[in-house]
């Protein structure tokens, strides 16, 4: 159980730093200083940009587990996997890295 719990953390962790923009805090917190916006609407104003962006992080974490979980082997064509109506060529060793490392890439472009 113990190992579950740490896993959950480390990956809450991973998430946070991958998703939170740094330099859009900082960002931020120089704008509000040359608006002279008080300490606690700066505070206010940089607490809502990261829990927009935790929510919108737990959002793309969603739809890629949708995306990737659920696949199972065809029984008939050990090449295919099937899920649902829909199916795909099973991939294997380097070419599944390559596919999912060009599938990241296409996610982060705008």
């Amino acid at each position: 159980m113990w190992e579950r719990a740490e896993l959950f953390f480390v990956e809450h962790y991973i998430r946070i730093r991958l998703s939170w923009s740094w330099s859009a805090v900082l960002l931020l917190v120089v704008l509000a200083d040359g608006f002279k916006f008080l300490a606690w609407k700066t505070a206010l104003l940089v607490a809502g940009y990261l829990l927009c962006a935790d929510a919108d992080q737990g959002r793309k974490d969603k739809d890629n587990k949708y995306e990737f979980d659920g696949w199972v082997v065809d029984p008939e064509d050990p090449d295919q996997e099937i899920k649902g109506n829909f199916t795909r060529v099973r991939l294997t060793g380097e070419n599944q890295i390559i596919v999912t490392r060009v599938g990241e890439l296409l996610r982060r472009t705008p």
